[in-house]
């Protein structure tokens, strides 16, 4: 599928005309922080799930003829690291068009993983099935901040992770980090960052922790607890010293700065993130994420 969009300013890189995003909404367990559509399940129907999102997909690129040319990332986010029948994206079973959009020149597959689950073997197989890009959910290399934040991997895990995705030969690791978590200091932030960079991701994501103590609908357990005045979070200028630190140790480190959170190195800035950013049209299909498509749209349940 050629890409032949124009260069986007925000990433220099080509533009991202439209994506689409596969969600994957189950857990083995819910971090205290996390607001995000997810059901906790220790059974979870991984395949008949993944099948029936993908079977849904090939109907709805036949149909609608999203593939044209103009499926510019594929985004896989939630536990798709889990699903052993991704391969499926583009094997023998998979209609043209999800091959196409799984496949094309310039395409960007994003798959979303967790350390803990890291595995040579599957990493693989998500490499042959022709995704591009992995990004790591490791949020912190501090065993403190991890118990805060209910991660279940420790900094080993994470390093294990890189070399299975290094051996696997992902033209694209990325990991995602977060500052401003209760408990935390800026000198931890900074030892996360350099620990970071030494691993030489193509890509680092680092956000602020927000709640959403408002919103009562999105109430998470780290929500109530600061509601309650169990916790409390950094003061907000301490927020800003973490943010500068990160910015410093990976502007050193080669990484540009294209988007508040996101750092790359020249030629791998995310293009699902600069889809979202410059309010392109993307499709989701599966439980949980919503819709942006200035087209008229159906959604799946």
């Amino acid at each position: 599928m050629p890409f032949d969009a124009p260069v986007d300013a925000l990433t220099g890189m080509p533009a991202a005309r439209f994506g689409l995003y596969l969600h994957f909404p189950y857990c083995l367990a819910k971090c205290p922080y996390c607001d995000f559509a997810v059901a906790v399940a220790r059974q979870v129907p991984e395949e008949r799930y993944a099948r029936a999102v993908l079977a849904e997909l090939d109907t709805r690129l036949a149909a609608e003829s999203l593939a044209r040319g103009e499926g510019a990332r594929l985004h896989l986010p939630g536990r798709w690291d889990a699903v052993p029948v991704a391969p499926a994206l583009r094997g023998p079973g998979a209609g043209r068009h999800r091959r196409e959009a799984a496949g094309g020149a310039g395409v960007e597959v994003s798959l979303e993983g967790n350390p803990e689950r890291a595995d040579a073997e599957r990493f693989a197989g998500y490499r042959a099935a022709g995704v591009n890009r992995l990004s790591l959910g490791v949020q912190s290399f501090q065993p403190e901040t991890l118990k805060a934040l209910g991660r279940a991997h420790d900094a080993a895990m994470v390093e294990g992770a890189v070399d299975a995705a290094r051996s696997a030969a992902f033209p694209v690791v990325a990991m995602d980090f977060i500052y401003g978590v209760h408990g935390q200091t800026v000198a931890q932030v900074e030892a996360d960052a350099r620990r970071a960079v030494a691993l030489a991701p193509e890509h680092l994501s680092t956000y602020a922790l927000t709640v959403e103590r408002d919103v009562l609908a999105e109430d998470t357990p780290l929500s109530k607890r600061l509601k309650r005045g169990e916790l409390e979070l950094p003061p907000d200028d301490t927020v800003v010293d973490m943010a500068r630190v990160v910015r410093e140790v990976y502007g050193a480190a080669g990484l540009h700065r294209y988007e508040v959170s996101n750092h790359a190195r020249p030629g791998f800035s995310s293009r699902h993130n600069a889809l979202y950013w410059t309010g392109g049209e993307y499709r989701r299909w599966a439980w949980g994420p919503r819709a942006c498509c200035c087209r008229p749209s159906r959604t799946g349940t």
